[in-house]
């Protein structure tokens, strides 16, 4: 779980600072491939899988962290948003994110979801609801991070 929250804190803490906002793009993605590396480096050793069942589940596994980077750019550009209006921050402006981050994390659940209801017809339930608590976790601690790192709007 260490390693899965220093690349959260990194990601973070690339996102965290105003200054870090306006960062070039490459940064964040080699923050992105650091966390998803860990990421994957986690579940492969929490998910304790054979050969065989290894040919089954990372393509699913895959798939999954695809959508899931994708709704982590989501995350980012609400972050860069709240983060270059902060001080001047509207109510139309501040509606718009609570809507769009409100969304997100129906996705993340929804796409947690979906991938666990896959990996439940390959592999049962037991090892879908392993994949659901790690994974469920490592979003927890991104959170965590987010929670310390974002100032609450005034």
């Amino acid at each position: 779980m260490k390693k899965a929250r220093s690349g959260a804190v990194l990601l973070l803490s690339l996102l965290a600072s105003a200054s870090a906002f306006a960062q070039q793009r490459s940064l964040q993605e080699v923050a992105g491939a650091v966390a998803s590396a860990e990421r994957k480096a986690i579940i492969a050793d929490r998910m304790q899988l054979d050969e065989e069942e290894s040919r089954e589940f990372w393509p699913i596994y895959n798939e999954y962290l695809d959508a899931h980077q994708a709704l982590d750019e989501k995350l980012g550009e609400l972050l860069r948003t709240l983060a270059r209006e902060f001080e001047t921050l509207d109510d139309e402006t501040a509606d718009r994110l609570l809507e769009d981050y409100h969304e997100f994390r129906e996705e993340r659940l929804a796409l947690r979801w979906k991938t666990a209801r896959k990996l439940r017809k390959k592999f049962g339930a037991k090892r879908a609801g392993r994949f659901y608590q790690i994974e469920n976790k490592l979003d927890t601690l991104t959170d965590m991070e987010l929670v310390k790192a974002v100032p609450l709007v005034r």
